[in-house]
Order: C-alpha cells, then structure tokens, then sequence
C-alpha cells in the first residue's frame, strides 16, 4: 500500500529527498561520507508522507510545507542517532546502526548537526506559529525520551504507557500534520489535524509495539524488551500475571513470548489499536474529498 501511495505523489516525494539531501551539505568535506551513509539507508518516510498527502489535500504542496517536512524528517533521524546509542543498538534497517558504522562520537554530532539543520530551516519560514509549534512539541517529544529512559523495566498503567507513547512517538506525527495544515492557511482544520496525526501516530506506535514481538527487518525479536522498555503487549499481558515482572527481571524472553501467544494481551493491542483507527476515521470526516484523502484512509486501513 505504501508504494501505491508513493506513486501518486511521486514528484513530491523526489522534490522532497532532493531538497533534504542538498539543504545539509557541510562545509567539512570529511563529512560528505557519513552522510552518504546515513541517506542510503532511510526508511519508509511516513510522516513526509503523510506530510505531503495532507498538504495535497488542502491545495499545493508549496516551499513551506517541504522545507517544515524536512526539519521533521531531519528531526525524526536525530533522535533515531541518539537511540542507538542509547540503546547500544548494532543494526536499524537491517543495516548498521550510525554508531555500529562509525563511532558513538560521530552519531550524537550527527543527531546535533541534524537538530541545528531543522531549526534552520524553521527559522527560514519566518512564521511564528509554526516556530511555536516546533518549539513547543520539540519540548514535549524530549520529556518523552526522557520520560521512556528513567522508566526502563519499571510495569506501569496503560493510561502511563499510552501518555508516554503520546509524547515521544505520536506528537512528531501531529507536528507533521498539524503543521503543513497551517502552512496552508487552514486554521480551520489546524486542530482536527493535528489530533490526527497525533492519532496516526498513536496507531503506528502500537503496530510496532506487536511487530517486536516478530522477526521483521527493522530491529531483531525483543529488541524493546531486551532494552528495557516494556510495551502495550507485556503490560496488558502483566495484568492477570504477578510474575511477568520477575521473568523480565530474568530475561526469560521466550516464555514471555509464549505466554504472549495464550494470553489475551495481543487481542486487547489489537483492540486498543482499532479504536484509534476509529477515531482517526472520524476526525477526517469534514476533510476535503479528494484522491488523496483517498490515500489517507487507505493508509489508515492498512494501520488497522
């Protein structure tokens, strides 16, 4: 679905890639090869996606809304460098991690070099609601990091996780929809979409929380347990069993696993999941009708 999605808005997206690469090229020449590195590994790219369906929705895909989708994007990979590190992680992609590759040192400068690139060009926009904006998630999604890092191997509340999940995954996912709503002079519609993608985020966060739990390509079986941040599935699953919390204490992933596959946690993910699926279809009901709403909900069932 996401390369049929691609194909729509297949100028866009290229404009977008074109523009990113060459909006961060450094006066450190030494440098050009981490770079190289770090663009021949990037991912789906579903918040520019998303970024660029929105803002084709509401009209033109104008300078502003890909120059405010950049610094997203370059935000985004940031704190994907930091991760790894914090993580010691070796492999994102199926590829070495920035740090595997080159050192530590060189992927928090990264991380850094990113972040002043993204204010750069926020600053560039010269729009002091989307300054705010920026400004004000960037804060939010930071205490979410935080918040994630002193909460490692601890079993919270649903409510805890979803609240957390909320300001370090999905907000980054509002500022995206939230804010080329706004570059498109639709404050109308700035609220509604800035909730869902909130939403949109929410939804991507928990598909992956259940995908962990999978051999897939993006990070190794247990990857999240392994590293200490207990997920939607465990904490479900930790509801009707008092010994969750030593096994993880224990390592014992595999029977965690397997307790995963009797238990009724999956099913709850699942459902909890397709109420925010639900609730993003609603808040697109007053959006304009148009393909690319189309692919909106196509991306949205897809989610679900």
């Amino acid at each position: 679905m996401i390369e049929e999605i691609k194909k729509c808005i297949k100028e866009e997206l290229r404009s977008f890639n074109m523009a990113l690469q060459e909006g961060i090229l450094p006066s450190v020449p030494e440098y050009n090869k981490v770079l190289d590195f770090i663009f021949s590994t990037k991912g789906k790219q579903i918040r520019p996606i998303i970024g660029i369906l929105i803002s084709k929705m509401l009209g033109n895909f104008s300078w502003q809304q890909n120059t405010f989708l950049q610094a997203v994007e370059l935000i985004h990979n940031a704190t994907l460098f930091h991760d790894d590190i914090i993580d010691e992680a070796d492999i994102r992609r199926n590829k070495p991690t920035l740090n595997k590759k080159f050192s530590n040192k060189i992927a928090v400068l990264s991380g850094d070099y990113f972040l002043s690139c993204a204010i750069e060009k926020i600053y560039s926009l010269e729009n002091k609601q989307i300054s705010f904006l920026f400004s004000y998630y960037m804060k939010q999604i930071c205490e979410g990091e935080i918040e994630q890092n002193l909460s490692l191997n601890k079993l919270i509340s649903i409510e805890s996780y979803l609240e957390k999940t909320k300001r370090k995954t999905a907000l980054l996912f509002a500022l995206t929809a939230g804010g080329v709503s706004i570059l498109a002079d639709k404050e109308e519609l700035s609220k509604k979409l800035l909730l869902f993608g909130e939403t949109i985020g929410m939804i991507y966060q928990l598909k992956d929380d259940l995908k962990n739990f999978e051999e897939y390509v993006d990070k190794p079986v247990f990857n999240d347990l392994k590293n200490g941040i207990i997920t939607a599935p465990v904490i479900f699953l930790a509801q009707n069993n008092k010994n969750i919390k030593n096994m993880i204490a224990q390592k014992k992933y595999d029977e965690i696993l397997l307790l995963l596959k009797k238990s009724n946690a999956v099913k709850l993910t699942k459902e909890l999941i397709q109420k925010y699926v639900e609730q993003a279809f609603l808040l697109t009901k007053n959006f304009p009708e148009n393909m690319y709403k189309n692919h909106l909900l196509a991306l949205l069932s897809e989610f679900g």
